[in-house]
């Protein structure tokens, strides 16, 4: 039986059904609520603010789908699990109207999520989700410490996914896979975002011969099988760390950015990623372990589509290290069986074999993009890429590559491929624009792509340029060529979200004009905007997140419980009380005036860096105090002035591709440690490395008026069955991969570089481990300083190899212990523990106030007796210099200072050797008098104690 409708009954029945879709639309509208979170409601339902949920686990409870949950500025520590169809908002006052969303700012009022002592995700996604205006930090978790989403639909937005760990310390199977966010069969959008400084660590020791396989993913963010849009997002600091050490097998570390595999689609428009890093190792017994590192940037395997438009992709770096096999490749990309588009994107800087791209049986087209200053060029293994209206000034192609209208740094075939200079403006501060004259100018083809990196509109027309003088031509590269000459540049070092000015250095307290000075008050109860005392920022953190290069940030006194990132061009200055006035030059004591930050409120393994470094910034008057390092320093160049920097348990500094310039820097007590105190086999060497200051990868150390004191780099292992090899090196400073040093009025110190274990150790460089590079040490103190080894022998306090070394006018003594120095070193009127030969070198007694040199009881000891290595009357070390040295001491006494009758020849006009000089009359006594008034006045500046010496009395 049928039924039949009149047309009329077709119609009604149409409409019933519109009207019902409509009214449930509109009833559903109706139903969704606001609710609130505020550490200042009273619970009760979180309507209004006065009713605010005190956490947002609760207000999650209570909301259902479609709701909206507003956040109000603060920290709030916990780990949250979404629900469908809720909307999570950070950035509010905490007095918003229904109607004021508009008025939140959520970088000036930061809406923190922070899993802090949770060991636990922060946020774990649901379908139809939003995250907007939120900061997203400390998660732990092996898959999406920051944010996981599994089968979901996401939006985040105008958030800071940041220092996430998805750490596996085991000795299971476990691999680790997105720090920042794990994305699995997902749709996630990510817009104007920050992902900072997240890591996907794994380390696996075992002697299961079953184990032969380990994985660290996704710094950043990991994706698998999913589709990701991320536009006008900034992805930087990540890092991807897998190490492997057993009996075989092979370790890997993929996409230190991003990793994204199993057919993923991933869009990625107008977005940076910058000084990302994976980084693979692999020991085991019998040099069976390989190391595998890819795509320190970006990672795309397994049919993987990337596409990426308006972007750079800068500063990232893979690294390998395998007792079988070391493969690191794709320090910007590497594709494995996938394929990309890229258009407009600027690739440079990038480290590794294939520096700025690395193709495995994979396929990338480029149009208009940039690629030069990468490590290793471009490599196509089983894959090919084909370049138009591009530049690739890399040296090294290897492998299959068409270029079209593109200019090419080696001699290339193809139509309108040009291979001369493309002639940038600046390129030593990554300006990588034409300049006036280039002949990339209106030498590409027509193309669809209209804007250029910088939304330029293409082509711009310079009349009587190009091969046809015509002018009609699209530029080469990723950049246009505009008419307007002197154009303004913006550097992009380190990139941010925010609009960024031109970096100036700035020596002095007196902002550069136009600038800002913030101020930072740990002891105010709320931030205010931070432009006043009165109006203080309460962290650093939030005081960072304002300032735009050319800025400074004035820091009162008290202890700060935060790690911070520093950002291009901005100076931070600690050691203030707190009523000094902007636009004056203030007189600061940071050493009484103490501004401290530390993770000493944390568990040990829990601890973080405390400071990453950033370019042209100065940090100056602040003690670093318990951290994991104290600073770190990648891709930058800073001033570090007047710091103590003391009891790390990682480095108190470590800094790669940079430049350090530090002034009046005091290192104390730390230590970095390294080993397992575990009974297995593992047939692995661990290697300790710097106690104070580690630097690598053709870095610049100069370091004047700076102490470095009882530091220690202890590698170690200690039960009946492990077979294993330790090496402590550089007990106080450790420089590699060709870094250069430059010391100058320096005191090293009762530093250790030791290795225990049950089969074969060695300690080197008690005080200086240096490979490779340059070296200058004038006027500088080297005592006291041990390299252990497990027999208990005490080997060389400078350890140089391969390397170009002028050491004048200091200091190297062990109190007869000798000092084992290679040959070959330029070594002149030095006073050295068991003689070198040179001239003006001496083998005496230096007669140091006190020398420590059991610097062994510094790594057990709570009390810390730093010596005095001043020199006595009577030290053959006075007027025994060349005038060769520094103008004035340590202590910023000037020289020489005349001792007559003293010294070689009796004329008193020479230099002293070390790193203090000796004063007619001697120091002051080093026994403070009973009486309100010394008998002596010192002269010394930071004698906190009144004693005439600088010691740990004065830092207390």
């Amino acid at each position: 039986m049928s039924t039949h409708y009149s047309g009329f009954s077709r119609c009604l029945i149409r409409l019933a059904i519109v009207f019902w879709v409509l009214a449930t639309v509109f009833l559903s509208d109706l139903s969704a609520k606001t609710l609130h979170v505020s550490p200042n409601g009273d619970g009760s339902d979180g309507l209004e603010w006065s009713t605010a949920f005190p956490s947002v686990s609760e207000a999650i409870a209570q909301s259902a789908s479609g709701d909206h949950i507003w956040i109000e500025q603060g920290r709030y520590n916990e780990s949250i699990a979404l629900a469908t169809g809720i909307h999570l908002y950070g950035g509010f006052n905490g007095d918003e109207g229904p109607n004021d969303f508009h008025l939140r700012d959520w970088e000036a009022r930061p809406t923190i999520l922070d899993a802090t002592t949770l060991n636990s995700r922060v946020v774990m996604g649901a379908d139809e989700t939003v995250l907007d205006g939120l900061f997203i930090e400390n998660g732990r978790e092996r898959r999406g410490a920051g944010v996981f989403c599994e089968e979901a639909t996401m939006t985040i937005r105008s958030c800071v996914i940041r220092g996430n760990g998805a750490d596996e310390l085991s000795y299971l199977g476990w691999n680790a896979y997105g720090a920042g966010l794990y994305v699995a069969q997902s749709d996630v959008v990510l817009e104007e975002c920050q992902i900072l400084d997240n890591g996907a660590l794994h380390l696996l020791s075992s002697d299961d011969q079953n184990i032969v396989y380990t994985e660290a993913a996704g710094g950043g963010i990991y994706c698998y099988g999913s589709k990701m849009t991320i536009h006008k997002t900034l992805i930087s600091g990540n890092s991807s760390d897998a190490t492997l050490y057993t009996t075989r097998g092979t370790v890997y570390s993929l996409g230190g950015g991003i990793c994204a595999e199993g057919e993923s689609f991933v869009a990625l428009g107008e977005s940076t990623i910058h000084g990302n890093q994976a980084s693979a190792v692999g020991y085991g017994r019998y040099g069976r372990v390989g190391a595998v590192a890819g795509g320190g940037g970006i990672y795309c395997a397994r049919e993987t589509e990337l596409i990426c438009k308006g972007c750079k992709i800068e500063h990232n770096s893979v690294h390998a290290d395998g007792s079988r096999n070391s493969d690191a490749d794709g320090g910007g990309i590497h594709l494995y069986a996938s394929s990309a588009e890229m258009s407009n994107t600027l690739i440079i800087r990038n480290a590794g074999r294939g520096g700025a791209l690395y193709l495995q049986n994979a396929s990338a087209n480029f149009n208009h993009c940039t690629i030069t200053t990468n490590g290793d060029g471009i490599v196509a293994d089983g894959g090919s890429g084909a370049f138009t209206n591009s530049i690739m000034w890399d040296p090294v192609i290897t492998g299959w590559f068409t270029f079209q209208y593109t200019a090419v740094g080696e001699p290339w075939s193809g139509t309108g491929v040009i291979n001369i200079d493309p002639l940038f403006q600046n390129p030593d501060d990554d300006d990588y624009r034409l300049a006036a004259g280039s002949p990339c100018i209106d030498s590409g083809t027509t193309s669809d792509s209209l804007n250029d990196i910088e939304n330029e509109t293409r082509p711009i027309d310079i009349p009587g340029i190009g091969r046809d003088g015509t002018g009609d031509e699209f530029d080469m590269g990723a950049y246009e060529k505009t008419t307007e000459v002197n154009a303004t540049w913006t550097p992009t070092q380190t990139p941010t979200l925010t609009p960024t000015r031109t970096p100036t250095i700035t020596p002095t307290f007196t902002p550069t004009p136009n600038f800002q000075t913030y101020f930072v008050d740990g002891g105010v109860s709320q931030s205010g905007d931070g432009l006043e005392w009165g109006s203080a920022f309460k962290s650093i953190g939030e005081a960072l997140i304002e300032s735009v290069s050319g800025d400074q940030i004035w820091v009162k006194e008290g202890v700060y419980l935060e790690g911070i990132t520093l950002r291009d061009g901005v100076d931070l200055y600690g050691g203030f009380v707190g009523s000094e006035l902007k636009g004056e030059v203030p007189e600061r004591n940071w050493e009484r005036h103490k501004t401290i930050l530390t993770a000493d409120h944390l568990d040990l393994h829990k601890r973080p860096n405390l400071v990453a470094g950033a370019a042209d910034c100065t940090f100056d008057g602040f003690i670093l105090d318990k951290g994991r390092n104290g600073l770190t320093c990648i891709n930058g160049n800073m001033r570090i002035v007047d710091c103590l920097v003391r009891e790390c348990w990682g480095h108190g500094l470590e800094f790669s591709k940079s430049q350090v310039f530090l002034k009046g820097v005091k290192f104390y007590q730390n230590r970095y440690w390294y080993g397992f105190p575990y009974p297995a086999k593992l047939y692995r060497t661990y290697y300790a490395n710097g106690g104070a200051v580690y630097g690598t990868e053709e870095s610049e150390l100069y370091a004047v008026d700076c102490i470095l004191r009882g530091n220690s780099s202890w590698a170690f292992g200690f039960y009946f069955f492990v077979n294993d090899e330790m090496v402590g090196r550089g007990g106080a400073i450790m420089l590699e991969e060709d870094s250069d040093l430059t010391l100058r009025n320096c005191e090293i110190t009762n530093n250790v570089a030791r290795a225990d274990g049950d089969w074969w150790g060695i300690g080197e460089g008690g005080g200086l481990w240096l490979k490779g590079g340059n070296h200058r040490i004038e006027n500088c103190t080297i005592a006291g300083n041990s390299a252990m080894s497990p027999d208990f022998s005490y080997n060389d306090q400078i350890y140089i190899d391969d390397a170009t070394a002028t050491i004048i006018n200091s200091i190297i003594w062990n109190d007869g212990a000798g000092t084992d120095i290679d040959e070959g070193i330029d070594i002149r009127y030095c006073c050295v523990d068991g003689g070198y030969e040179g001239e003006g070198n001496i083998d005496i007694d230096p007669m140091f106030y006190d020398l420590i040199w059991e610097a062994t009881r510094l790594i057990y000891d709570n009390e810390f007796d730093p010596g005095d290595y001043r020199l006595l009357p009577g030290s053959p070390c006075i007027d025994s210099a060349s005038t060769m040295g520094a103008t004035h001491d340590l202590l910023g006494t000037p020289r020489p200072i005349d001792v007559p009758g003293v010294g070689r020849d009796g004329t008193g006009d020479e230099y002293d050797m070390g790193a203090y000089e000796s004063p007619v009359e001697g120091f002051p006594t080093l026994t403070p008098t009973p009486t309100a008034t010394p008998t002596v006045t010192p002269t010394m500046p930071f004698d906190e104690c009144v004693d005439g010496r600088i010691d740990g009395c004065d830092l207390v």
